[in-house]
């Protein structure tokens, strides 16, 4: 790339504060696991859909296939505010250490791949935390967290992001222990999951999900379906059972529809939940008599 003058990087470090989405299109990089490259983030559709409500909902859930790149765009989500705001704390939770250093792994990904005038000072940087040094000696600090069911309780995160929080057998805790924290500093919450019915944290999963469609709490939720991947053919699914994997555990990874994300492993009684929340039709209203025998 040309070597912009001083009032070009001006200019687009303004462009690059003003929009996330022009951080992500102009400047972001991404792994391409299998050329074992760096590659410049082409958005998809599904991808590029999502973008306004993880910038504006307070509270998003995202139940989703696999390997859509939603972690990716998480990191880069997290390093863009850290760069553009003071005071700033981000919080990501994942299952294990070895995920969580996975996940800030991505953000550093991104960040070294950014010209170097782009990115605040790096005041501390370390497997599981970097602090960007910004004016006025304030900081703006990512954390990536393993497991713990105190969560965020002793922070006050402007964002918290529970990563694959299928995996978590503890993720109820750690929601409800980071919670007043986050409201306290009228922050941000993104709980990213997939639809594996068997794995220790889908039932908390699934019940935020559940409440959100019957608009009992408040969490904006999002599905993207397998064919959210464009690059999929049409037979993906047959492909996979093909390969080996049961029916069943196609569907759980690559469901195609919200309400075979949400379906039970073995009845129907969450798909049932489901339909009550959504379509349930008012009942007959009866009463009780008895015959002459007290019948």
């Amino acid at each position: 790339m040309m070597e912009l003058t001083l009032n070009q990087k001006i200019d687009e470090c303004a462009s690059v504060w003003r929009s996330f989405l022009y951080f992500l299109d102009r400047w972001v990089h991404i792994e391409d696991k299998e050329n074992h490259r760096p590659m410049k983030l082409t958005l998809w559709p599904s991808q590029r859909e999502i973008i306004p409500s993880m910038i504006n909902s307070l509270l998003l859930i995202l139940l989703k296939t696999r390997q859509v790149g939603l972690t990716w765009l998480a990191a880069a989500y997290v390093l863009w505010m850290a760069m553009r705001s003071p005071l700033f704390l981000a919080v990501i939770i994942s299952a294990s250490e070895d995920h969580a250093i996975e996940f800030l792994n991505r953000v550093y990904f991104i960040m070294d791949r950014l010209p170097k005038w782009m990115v605040p000072p790096i005041k501390s940087r370390t497997k599981m935390q970097v602090e960007f040094a910004h004016n006025g000696g304030s900081v703006a600090t990512i954390k990536s967290m393993p497991t713990i069911e105190m969560g965020a309780e002793s922070k006050t995160p402007n964002i918290l992001i529970i990563d694959e929080a299928h995996t978590i057998r503890t993720v109820k805790d750690i929601f409800n222990a980071s919670f007043p924290g986050i409201e306290q500093a009228k922050g941000q919450v993104i709980i990213i999951a997939n639809s594996v019915k068997n794995a220790p944290g889908w039932g908390f999963v699934r019940d935020m999900y559940l409440a959100s469609i019957a608009g009992i709490n408040e969490f904006k939720r999002i599905f993207l379906p397998w064919m959210a991947h464009p690059e999929r053919p049409a037979d993906f699914r047959a492909r996979m059972e093909r390969s080996g994997m049961a029916p069943e555990d196609v569907i759980w990874h690559y469901p195609e529809t919200e309400d075979e994300a949400i379906s039970a492993m073995a009845s129907s009684y969450f798909g049932d939940a489901l339909a009550r929340h959504t379509h349930a039709k008012a009942g007959l209203k009866g009463r009780f008599i008895r015959d002459a025998k007290g019948e």
